[in-house]
């Protein structure tokens, strides 16, 4: 096994900060931590979670990042940008973790 000299804690603080460079606006970051929190995220999830109309350019701005894929039920990030983005949005914001992961 070959040693790895990043400690965890500075790979997931390096991987957080390439994320949350390519989200230009508050409703895409939203978008995004609910991409995080949820299994797999639909155009319908977005637009009930978001409270909007319409839910479609959210959707497809976050299928066109490279961390997240596409499978049969919709939307999900790879694993370790889920974790990241996910513990993220719990330190910085417990309000805002609590009322997207539970929806209401």
């Amino acid at each position: 096994m070959a040693f790895d000299p990043t400690p965890p804690d500075l790979v997931g603080a390096l991987l957080l900060r390439r994320f949350l460079d390519v989200v230009p606006d508050r409703q895409q970051r939203q978008a995004l931590e609910v991409c995080a929190l949820a299994r797999v995220t639909t155009e319908t999830l977005l637009r009930d979670a978001l409270e909007l109309d319409d839910a479609h350019h959210l959707f497809m701005w976050l299928r066109s990042l490279s961390f997240v894929e596409a499978g049969a039920d919709g939307l999900f990030p790879h694993e370790l940008s889920r974790d990241v983005l996910d513990i993220d949005l719990r330190w910085r914001d417990p309000d805002a973790y609590k009322h997207t992961f539970r929806g209401s």
